[in-house]
């Protein structure tokens, strides 16, 4: 009898090449998923909604409040109030929206969800229906312009965040050489469409004539430049604007190189995207990295440190026996999850450096003082509040230019027990928006202690004089037409000293940061202040380098898309 055996060695291979071949069908079908023209709509539906009810939602509260509750946050908690602004449907003002319960809360994807997933569609798309087809020393090519025009970008981003000063900031050309520079890249770019229409005979006549429209077009702007004298030549902002973008477009150009290599004919949508993608990565890079604070001056003063006005602190400041002062400071997220807890022990913050400890009674958003009536409870048991009563306000919303005044009700606690030793009104008001910052204070174990509710401060390693501030006004009116700041920056290392001028649209540029004129104010007493916003943005010239690359890329796609219709119509 005989038998007929398989042998296992092949139904083994068999099986172990299945395995594979299932994953990798697997990844191919999530990648077309999430390739997905489908997907790319609903996205832009969602982003659409999110933008539409955060316009909205500022109608009730600051606009760093919205971005933090819809954009810059993965999962968002729409609020029914956001969809009915008070200017609109003034007849719901005094509803009680808590009335809804549950109901007021809709579950909705943030900025950040939508924003990763459109950056994963757009690598997915890419990855399913794009190929490269260069081969050889032309994919060499390719790739080599690619890393080339990749490098040149960084370049571009990293110098722009060394530069120092206000009219040149140190750029490689002035302002002159920026303005002949723009004038002869307008007349290469007038006169070769010119030429194209003129020399190149194996053109469409129709493609002949769009070129010869195109050059004209640009060589009667030039005119105007050239022959126009002061009037047609753009301010320093203004230039300064054009530097930037020449910049971006000299980026945009080796890219566009470097793609069409690879990618040929549809090197123009790669790098289209690749500005869209920039543009995503442009605002994840703000959200988790940049920093925008305040710099207020009176003319005179110093100040080492500046501010953020969304965030509070409680400071502790005893002076020391040396003529120094000890500060110690208590952060808002510390003093909201002291205020919002449930449990006694929660509400205690204990700072080890302290010979007491804190309770939170109550913190107040946004408030008003009022004074307090005949058989009101004192709030205090010295200072202020043991004449005043806080008024809860609406959090300032985004429509408005002031600020929201905190008020904060503690109680100071000995370590050894709950034995209560004092109780203290502070408001943001008179802690530090006044001339004269006002301190609550108490004394502990002969020690006098000083607090502030005040913004949160953050010390730099620099330090700024305010030396003038002016405002110009509009012939006749009181609208404001010029802030103009002139400031001392020491360096506190080094100790050398630096003379700017700030004005509107004029920002200066200082270590990394940027000062811009944010506003002038006039004490009761004439004093004239100055309010300055310093940013710091490692990517400010992303923006700038992805728009020329998407007005590149498209101008290069639909100008090919363009040429082939033309040829194609003269057959026709």
């Amino acid at each position: 009898m005989s038998t007929t055996a398989l042998p296992g060695d092949f139904s083994d291979q068999d099986h172990s090449s299945s395995v594979p071949s299932a994953v990798s069908d697997m990844l191919t079908r999530g990648v077309a998923i999430l390739a997905s023209m489908k997907l790319t709509c609903i996205l832009f539906l969602l982003g659409m909604f999110v933008v539409f009810v955060g316009s909205l939602a500022q109608a009730r509260r600051d606009v760093w409040l919205v971005i933090d509750e819809y954009f810059r946050v993965y999962w968002a908690w729409v609020d029914v109030a956001d969809f009915f602004p008070p200017s609109m449907f003034p007849g719901l003002v005094g509803f009680d929206w808590d009335s809804l319960g549950l109901l007021r809360w809709i579950p909705f994807p943030g900025g950040w969800t939508i924003g990763w997933i459109m950056l994963a569609n757009l690598l997915a798309a890419h990855m399913l229906r794009f190929r490269i087809l260069a081969v050889g020393g032309r994919l060499t090519a390719g790739i080599s312009t690619l890393v080339i025009g990749a490098l040149l970008t960084y370049g571009v981003i990293r110098t722009g965040n060394q530069q120092t000063g206000v009219d040149s900031a140190n750029t490689l050309l002035s302002p002159l050489q920026i303005w002949y520079l723009m004038l002869t890249l307008l007349a290469v770019s007038a006169a070769i469409p010119i030429a194209t229409a003129l020399i190149r005979k194996s053109v469409s006549r129709p493609e002949r004539l769009l070129n010869g429209a195109i050059g004209v077009t640009l060589g009667a702007v030039l005119m105007y430049f050239v022959f126009g004298g002061e009037d047609a030549r753009l301010n320093l902002s203004s230039m300064r604007i054009l530097w930037q973008l020449l910049k971006g477009t000299a980026c945009a150009v080796v890219l566009l190189m470097g793609c069409r290599l690879l990618f040929d004919k549809r090197g123009g949508i790669v790098l289209l995207h690749i500005g869209v993608a920039l543009l995503m990565i442009s605002e994840l890079q703000v959200g988790f990295n940049a920093e925008e604070n305040m710099l207020g001056l009176a003319e005179g003063q110093s100040s080492r440190y500046i501010t953020d006005r969304r965030e509070r602190e409680l400071a502790v400041i005893t002076r020391q026996d040396d003529g120094k002062e000890k500060v110690i400071t208590i952060p808002e997220s510390m003093l909201t999850n002291a205020a919002q807890s449930e449990s006694d022990t929660g509400r205690i913050i204990d700072a080890a450096s302290l010979p007491f400890r804190i309770r939170v009674d109550r913190l107040i958003r946004n408030s008003r003082l009022r004074s307090r009536l005949p058989g009101e409870e004192k709030l205090a048991t010295t200072g202020l509040g043991t004449f005043v009563t806080p008024i809860e306000l609406d959090p300032v919303n985004g429509m408005n230019n002031s600020h929201d005044s905190s008020t904060l009700q503690i109680a100071l606690l000995d370590r050894d027990g709950d034995q209560q030793i004092q109780q203290l009104l502070l408001n943001q008001d008179v802690s530090e928006m006044r001339t004269v910052p006002i301190a609550e204070q108490a004394d502990v174990n002969g020690v006098t202690y000083s607090f502030y509710l005040r913004s949160q401060r953050n010390y730099r390693d620099w330090e700024a004089k305010l030396i003038d501030v002016s405002r110009t006004n509009y012939i006749g009116t009181s609208t404001p037409k010029d802030y103009r700041s002139r400031i001392v920056l020491t360096d506190r290392e080094t100790g050398e000293e630096n003379e700017f001028t700030v004005w509107m649209n004029n920002p200066l540029r200082y270590k990394g940061e940027t000062f811009y004129q944010t506003s002038y104010y006039q004490a009761p007493d004439g004093t004239e202040m100055t309010s300055l916003s310093v940013v710091r943005n490692s990517g400010w010239m992303l923006p700038y380098i992805a728009c020329m690359i998407v007005a590149v890329g498209m101008f290069a796609q639909f100008g090919q898309t363009l040429s082939r219709y033309l040829a194609r119509f003269e057959r026709g």
